[in-house]
């Protein structure tokens, strides 16, 4: 049986240690998202287009990770 470059990796605690602070990328992109609605003062139409996303994916986002419940999100489509 091989080991496989993936085994040796998990098998090493210093190199497992290494990952345990990183961020995934869902939390990336919510520390990131985060950051560009704080600075646009939660202007959604320019976040999203900082963001270089659409404006309907970014309420998405703000209901995929509870910051707004779907009865918000539409009340702030229609402002």
């Amino acid at each position: 049986m091989s080991t496989t470059q993936n085994d040796r990796r998990e098998s090493d605690p210093k190199i497992s240690q290494l990952y345990e602070d990183f961020p995934t990328l869902e939390e990336l992109e919510k520390r990131y998202l985060k950051i560009v609605l704080e600075t646009t003062g939660g202007r959604k139409e320019k976040a999203a287009r900082i963001l270089g996303i659409n404006r309907r994916t970014l309420y998405r986002k703000e209901r995929q990770y509870g910051w707004v419940t779907d009865e918000e999100a539409v009340a702030q489509k229609n402002d």
